[in-house]
């Protein structure tokens, strides 16, 4: 299934965003293909927490992390996050970490 979420950000959220993704201020703005990424890796973190009626995990996890280690906040990135203490917000912020440092990104 194909999902069109509209979201309409301004210009400060865009570079909030932005800020938020490179881990330094800037003034840069957030482009639409790294909002979708941002958002795609949020979903498939929650997806890989869902469970069904029974209790049992629907998906496979998402990356190669431990369960406990996907949770835990490295040195640094807790005043970055907006919200370090909703276990969801931590899970995707690690997700996205790691998917861009699969890629090449360096983060200090």
């Amino acid at each position: 299934m194909k999902t069109h979420i509209s979201i309409e950000l301004s210009d400060e959220q865009r570079n909030a965003l932005a800020c938020l993704k490179d881990g330094k201020q800037s003034k840069r703005m957030i482009m639409r293909k790294e909002v979708v990424d941002l958002c795609t890796a949020h979903v498939f973190g929650l997806l890989g927490m869902a469970s069904d009626t029974t209790g049992k995990r629907t998906t496979k996890p998402i990356n190669t992390m431990q369960d406990s280690s996907i949770y835990e906040i490295d040195p640094g990135d807790r005043e970055l996050m907006r919200y370090p203490d909703n276990p969801s917000y931590v899970r995707a912020w690690n997700g996205y970490k790691r998917s861009r440092q699969a890629q090449g990104v360096k983060f200090d």
